[in-house]
């Protein structure tokens, strides 16, 4: 793998949260000049659960939304529980402990978005969103929003009877490696199916109406895919989704509008498998012609230095790399699960 080393020098600040980045204005133009015209920026982590990288991130987000624009972000975390999160206009830590995997529920990530959350109000649309079809234990939080607000009547009892049956796949009373049978997926769809129809023929906002039609179009892909029982048939099913909600984010809510998404390195793979798309990264670039770049955070792969905290920069010099960008640091600080601000009971990842 050929790649041209740049070693970037940030500036370092110390504050609340820990260690966080800047760049001076000749490294901002570089990187600048490598995003070009991109309108989707991917921003993507070997390993989850180091705070380091977080914090990495984080400035990054900011970098990308002051100064090149970009107004929205989409995490790999629950797309539906973000979505009635935006429609509750939960305050912004709330919003982010109601959807976001808890490794990625930290102090420095809630520090790096909140202007696009003081943005969001004055847009008509939602900016801080997830693109996962999974749930965890959080996922009563759609039936709640449909029943407290009387948007779904007629299949009230037939919503509140699929939260009790979904809670032995992923809620509080989940059985390990839990496989939905045929049968029970069919009687679910049914019911989806048809609160859907009541939802999308309602007396709605358009917005609320096509972003809540979404939720339970997820909510759909989820029953599917706990009838899965081998990993690389979920992963390949899970990611084909993940890759049609952002999409669907691009075609439907953001149009033009320059957005961050949030990932693990594995879902946002640009080129691994030549002939079949098997990865977010690869559905999005190779079936939908989305084009992206791609920047992934992890250990530097070129020594140690006397700065443990040093960070190396090394660019891509063929077009079916994996990434565009790698961002690598000598010393990665691992996130105590005492740190995270979100506490779900299962988390379903």
């Amino acid at each position: 793998m050929k790649y041209y080393l740049i070693y970037i020098s940030f500036f370092i600040t110390i504050n609340s949260f820990g260690q966080t980045s800047t760049f001076n204005e000749v490294q901002l133009q570089e990187i600048k000049n490598k995003i070009g015209n991109n309108t989707i920026v991917a921003l993507e982590e070997y390993e989850h659960g180091f705070e380091s990288i977080n914090e990495i991130k984080s400035s990054f987000v900011n970098f990308l939304q002051s100064d090149m624009n970009f107004q929205a972000i989409a995490f790999e975390s629950s797309f539906t529980e973000s979505i009635i999160s935006f429609l509750n206009n939960d305050s912004l830590i709330k919003r982010t402990s109601q959807f976001l995997y808890p490794f990625w529920n930290t102090k420095s990530v809630n520090h790096s978005l909140k202007s696009i959350y003081e943005a969001e109000k004055l847009n008509d649309k939602p900016l801080i969103v997830g693109f996962d079809i999974q749930e965890d234990c959080r996922y009563e939080s759609l039936s709640k929003y449909l029943t407290t607000k009387n948007i779904v009547i007629i299949n009230r009892d037939k919503l509140i009877e699929s939260d009790l049956i979904l809670a032995e796949y992923i809620g509080i009373k989940r059985s390990k490696n839990a496989k939905m049978q045929n049968e029970t997926y069919l009687n679910l769809l049914n019911n989806y199916e048809q609160i859907q129809n009541e939802i999308l023929t309602s007396n709605l906002k358009i917005l609320e109406r096509k972003l809540l039609g979404r939720s339970i179009q997820n909510r759909m892909w989820l029953l599917k895919l706990l009838t899965f029982s081998n990993f690389k048939d979920k992963m390949y099913f899970r990611d084909s989704l993940m890759a049609a909600n952002i999409v669907w984010y691009h075609n439907e809510i953001y149009h033009d509008n320059k957005f961050i998404i949030w990932a693990a390195n594995e879902h946002l793979f640009k080129s691994v498998n030549k002939n079949k798309s098997t990865w977010t990264g690869e559905w999005l670039s190779k079936e939908y012609s989305i084009n992206f770049f791609g920047v992934s955070f992890r250990k530097s792969r070129i020594g140690n230095t006397n700065n443990a905290k040093e960070l190396s920069i090394e660019y891509k010099s063929k077009s079916n790399e994996k990434f565009d960008l790698v961002v690598g640091m000598q010393e990665l600080i691992k996130i105590s699960s005492l740190e995270w601000i979100t506490n779900c009971e299962q988390n379903n990842r």
